[in-house]
Parts: structure tokens; sequence; C-alpha cells
């Protein structure tokens, strides 16, 4: 996707032709884009820019608003930087292994010593089977852990057909999905 429209049901113009628009316009009548994604040459994505009308100036003024940038190593994914209108950044890293899934996910301080959420990833036959969560508890500070199991079952097709996630010990969501063969 190269770009968004905004469009809001609270702002319905009559056309011309009798017709009807929505969405936010500028000083002149234009619908504005509300975000735009930039790719790199191997179509991957860079860069997410939205956009919002500036209320503070009683204008129509279109500013830049929240921004996220992604940086790659080789075909990974290992950073998403977001820079939000008059807030600190937060930051998202990831890890992977050498078959190239995710083993790791640090968020939201650029230095990943300082993550407040921590995602840790285990496979076992090509799909997760554990996931280890840390998390700062917003009140105390204080890192808490919880830990998930996955299960899978099979058909004769080797496909999934159900999986089990277990928190802490508990059996809390099961997935559930049917395949036809033809």
């Amino acid at each position: 996707m190269d770009h968004q429209i905004l469009k809001d049901p609270s702002t319905w113009v009559q056309l011309e032709n009798n017709g009807h628009s929505y969405g936010v316009y500028d000083s002149i009548g234009v619908v504005y884009k509300s975000l735009q994604n930039f790719y790199d040459s191997k179509n991957r994505l860079i860069k997410t820019q939205e956009y919002a009308i500036d209320g503070q100036k009683y204008s129509n003024d279109i500013v830049e608003g929240n921004q996220r940038i992604m940086t790659y190593k080789g075909d990974n994914l290992v950073r998403i930087s977001t820079i939000m209108s008059n807030q600190k950044p937060y930051y998202d890293h990831f890890e992977y292994n050498k078959a190239n899934q995710l083993t790791a996910k640090y968020c939201c301080d650029e230095d990943i010593f300082k993550a407040q959420n921590i995602e840790k990833y285990k496979y076992k036959n090509g799909v997760v089977s554990e996931l280890s969560y840390t998390r700062q508890n917003y009140h105390t500070k204080k890192m808490e852990k919880s830990y998930s199991l996955f299960t899978y079952k099979y058909d004769a097709h080797h496909n999934w057909v159900e999986i089990i996630k277990s928190v802490d010990g508990v059996a809390l969501y099961k997935w559930i999905r049917e395949i036809e063969y033809y």
C-alpha cells in the first residue's frame, strides 16, 4: 500500500453532481493522505509517515504526525523506530536464529538492555513451541515473567489442525482449523 486516505463520516460533503464525499480536507477542499508508506528496492516497507491537520493553529495546514522507520539486516527486520508527535520515541528490536525465525523481540527503549517488554521464542519442528514473556509492571516497575507452551496436533498431511496455548501451566487458548483436501 502506497498511501491511505483518511475518511471521516462526520465530514460528509455534498458534491456539485448530487454525489457525496467525505474525508479531511485541506484549505482548498482536497482530501489529504493520512498515511504514506515508503519502500526500498526490495519492496520492503522502510518508513510509514502519518499526516494530520493542524487543529491547534485553527487552520487546515497539513502537518507530519507519527512516523515509523524500519531497519533491516539482510532480509530480516531488526528494528522499528516509532517517533510520535510530542512524545519520547520508542523502539522494537528483533533477533533471529540461523533459520531466520524470530527468537526475540525487545520493546520500548533504544537500548535493548533497558527493554520494558521482552518476548523470547523457541521452535520445535519449525513451529513456535515456547514463548517467554517478560514485561515491566506499570505500577511497581518490577519485571514480571510468564511462560507459554504451544502444543500442536497434525492431520495425515502434516498440517496443523489444533494448537493449544498454555500460559503458566494453564491451557487458556485453543485454535482449531478444518482443512478440506480435493
